[in-house]
């Protein structure tokens, strides 16, 4: 989780979110006030339907998210660096 300076809104990075238990995480976390939720998934089809689906039952607009495949060890700093 990325909390941003001087301000009390954070950001959840949820790897494997298009799997059922990243979907359950993601989806409690975007039903906190104050949270966007990054959706971190190899599979953009997939991810996008669970973006819909988590903001259409949490009400929260700012569920997004990024393709990335963190096996590989160049991408695994690429979610904290589009955030800071």
């Amino acid at each position: 989780m990325f909390e941003q300076e001087g301000n009390r809104e954070r950001i959840a990075a949820v790897t494997g979110a298009s799997g059922a238990i990243g979907m359950a995480i993601a989806r409690q976390l975007a039903a906190v006030p104050g949270h966007d939720v990054v959706l971190v998934c190899r599979n953009e089809d997939k991810a996008i339907r669970c973006v819909q689906d988590i903001s259409r039952t949490t009400g929260n607009s700012r569920v997004s998210t990024v393709r990335l495949t963190l096996s590989k060890p160049r991408n695994r700093s690429t979610v904290s660096s589009l955030y800071y």
